[in-house]
């Protein structure tokens, strides 16, 4: 949800080339996740909801992505 860090992803995407083959979503993942036919997801829940990474998990595994990458805390 921080726009200065959606942009610096955006910006990435645009240097590598790949903008117009990759979508960010800024917001709640699990609005998005039905139906997704993407074959890399990269998550990065709010690391003090856990309930979110449960709730996106159980969604994925319906329709899972051929790689799916969480980021999460060391704590």
């Amino acid at each position: 949800k921080d726009k200065q860090a959606v942009d610096c992803i955006k910006a990435n995407l645009a240097a590598l080339k790949a903008a117009d083959r990759a979508r960010v979503i800024r917001g709640s993942a699990t609005l998005y996740l039905n139906g997704l036919q993407d074959a890399i997801v990269f998550l990065d829940p709010p690391y003090e909801q856990a309930r979110v990474y449960t709730e996106v998990l159980d969604v994925l595994a319906e329709n899972p992505p051929q790689l799916l990458i969480v980021q999460h805390s060391s704590r």
